[in-house]
């Protein structure tokens, strides 16, 4: 089977959008008060990306190498996640007083663990790599969902596209089972399980027909940027019902931007994701996300930089950081990541390249536009 590779520039663009809504959250910036959403943003990409990766796998050769997926997120993943873990630890050693540094050392155990989520939410120290629960989120999700869609490739279409219908109605209920409980807004955000509508809702859409929604979609981008907007300026809605309701909200519209831009449509919002800015930030934002707290705290603590100053001292720093982690120690790990397994080929760094598949005659899977994810 023939397959088109191309590379689709406004996801990273969408990526930069993501990190840069949890920099205003995590640094405090007045005029954005609901800049945590970025995660959510993230968590779909996430799901849209691995089941497409997964997808066109099973497309091109009929089967899911799951220890060859595997191999290749240890290898997109743990480097920078081991390099920044273990210049946490030196500095812990060299700055942090004798008596503190417990704390400190359980954080990095909880988090190079990938159970910070269950940590934070059982009130246990996180150190200042509290952040670093939403990658043990992914983790889980990496962990159990090949196995999940292998079994579920086989399904033709139309089955495939319902049991991912399932999982998201399945996890809707759950997490507003969960909303409705109280004092259970921790539990809601930190939880595996309560972040899975986000991720499914990634991967239903990774398995619909694109040729049907990606046309609408790209005609009606407003819609969902509008309502994404408006939520990072107000912020959360203390009220019961949108807790049940506004992972959905902000994770149908993330899935909504992402079809508008798959479809290689000219709009303006795919002329402002590929902006040469935000594509370069889209593609450090797993080095960004992971050096941007403890620079936010060593600065604060420090008091460097004044309050006004310190988001843009932050961003500069970061980056610096970030492009540092991306170019030393990432890259030459994900020239290695490329020649793993069986799944369609991947171009350089993972951000590179992307697939188009086109429409397989056989019942047993939809259409898929692949960009094989560079963080999680």
């Amino acid at each position: 089977m023939s397959a088109k590779y191309r590379y689709i520039p406004e996801i990273d663009g969408l990526r930069a959008v993501s990190i840069l809504l949890v920099f205003a959250a995590h640094g405090e910036v007045q005029w954005i008060r609901g800049g945590e959403l970025g995660v959510d943003i993230f968590f779909v990409i996430s799901g849209y990306l691995i089941t497409s990766v997964l997808l066109a796998e099973h497309i091109k050769s009929g089967t899911i190498d799951i220890k060859a997926f595997y191999l290749r997120r240890i290898l997109r993943i743990v480097p920078a996640f081991a390099f920044f873990l273990l210049a946490y630890l030196a500095l812990t050693l060299l700055v942090v007083a004798p008596a503190n540094r417990t704390d400190h050392l359980w954080a990095l155990f909880y988090a190079s663990s990938y159970v910070m989520n269950w940590t934070r939410l059982a009130g246990l120290p996180s150190g200042t790599l509290g952040h670093t629960w939403s990658l043990a989120v992914e983790e889980h999700f990496y962990l159990v969902w090949p196995i999940i869609f292998a079994a579920l490739a086989v399904l033709p279409k139309p089955r495939l596209i319902i049991a991912c219908v399932g999982l998201v109605l399945i996890a809707f209920a759950w997490q507003a089972w969960v909303a409705l409980q109280d004092g259970m807004q921790s539990r809601l955000y930190f939880g595996s399980d309560t972040r899975a509508i986000q991720l499914f809702i990634g991967c239903l859409l990774a398995v619909l027909p694109t040729q049907a929604i990606c046309p609408i979609a790209s005609k009606t981008w407003f819609i969902p940027a509008a309502v994404l907007c408006l939520l990072a300026i107000t912020g959360r809605v203390p009220l019961r019902w949108w807790d049940i309701v506004s992972p959905f909200v902000i994770a149908a519209s993330a899935a909504w931007l992402i079809a508008a831009v798959i479809g290689n449509e000219k709009t303006v919002l795919s002329a402002i994701l590929k902006a040469r800015g935000c594509v370069a930030i889209g593609r450090l934002s797993y080095s960004l996300y992971l050096w941007h707290v403890p620079i936010i705290v060593y600065l604060a603590n420090r008091g460097m930089v004044s309050d006004q100053w310190r988001p843009l001292v932050v961003l500069l720093l970061s980056l610096a950081a970030a492009a540092f982690s991306y170019f030393v120690i990432e890259r030459p790990f994900l020239r290695l990541k490329r020649n793993v397994g069986t799944s369609p080929r991947r171009v350089e760094g993972a951000y590179h390249g992307a697939i188009s598949i086109p429409r397989v005659a056989s019942q047993t899977a939809p259409a898929a536009e692949v960009l094989e994810r560079p963080s999680s």
